[in-house]
């Protein structure tokens, strides 16, 4: 069985994560945070969904998990 790869994140990823946790599916990245939010996708934190205002971003329960992580 092979490891699991460990990816650390940045305090501005976290920040861009703890963001989508704490908003919900309501949560729109603005220009800046787009690359931060396809990476997060990309590892499977987070992922897009539709809401009021366009496209919005759903944090995962992976994402939730490792956002607890790495505030310890």
């Amino acid at each position: 069985m092979s490891r699991p790869e460990i990816f650390l994140l940045s305090d501005y990823t976290l920040s861009v994560l703890e963001d989508v946790i704490r908003t919900g599916p309501s949560y729109v990245a603005g220009p800046a945070d787009q690359l931060v939010c396809f990476q997060l996708a990309a590892l499977g934190y987070i992922r897009r969904t539709r809401n009021e205002t366009g496209i919005g971003y759903l944090a995962t329960e992976a994402g939730r998990r490792e956002a607890r992580r790495a505030r310890r």
